[in-house]
């Protein structure tokens, strides 16, 4: 594998990221719910390979006093996730990557969501969605279940460290010692 592949994988899994705070900010502020609902759809056809059900919650025909109140305050406490690391798979000559990120509170610096994705035709797709948990291990979320294969575990780009001891182990393994959470 090559710099040049990773480097188009970040900035797939950057753009994403920017496009996932979008939704979150539109949420917030897009009064008209035909809109949001055309927005939510344009960004998860650009970004995942399968319908996925994108967990940004408000109200059901919101009150413009839920937009004054409610919606400014959860807005302050939303930032854009953090990304930790992509790591770099190769199966039968495919390149599969894993994005590690945070979540969209405020001060989020531990591992939320795994985002695997690939080249699909000649564009990046998230296919698969594993949320890690406390204990070290990983849950399928949504989309195609993916076995994180050990073995085939080629690279890895660090962005930003996490502040979970054990996330901070994961992120500083390099491939040769890598043990995948399952």
């Amino acid at each position: 594998m090559n710099k040049d592949d990773l480097d188009s994988a970040e900035k797939f899994i950057k753009n994403f990221i920017d496009g996932d705070y979008s939704t979150w900010q539109a949420n917030y502020t897009v009064r008209d719910e035909k809109e949001l609902g055309e927005l939510l759809d344009g960004f998860t056809k650009k970004f995942y390979s399968f319908q996925v059900t994108i967990p940004i919650g408000r109200p059901t025909s919101p009150s413009e006093e839920w937009f004054e109140t409610g919606a400014k305050e959860d807005l302050k406490v939303t930032f854009k996730r953090p990304l930790f690391k992509i790591d770099q798979y190769v199966l039968n000559e495919e390149v599969i990557y894993a994005a590690y990120t945070g979540s969209t509170d405020e001060g989020s610096c531990v591992y939320f969501e795994i985002l695997i994705f690939k080249k699909i035709g000649e564009v990046y797709k998230i296919f698969s969605v594993y949320h890690p948990d406390f204990e070290g291990g990983l849950t399928h979320f949504q989309g195609e279940k993916f076995t994180f294969p050990q073995n085939n575990y080629v690279d890895v780009r660090r962005i930003q460290a996490p502040d979970d001891d054990l996330d901070l182990q994961d992120y500083n393994l390099n491939p040769e010692n890598k043990t995948i959470r399952s």
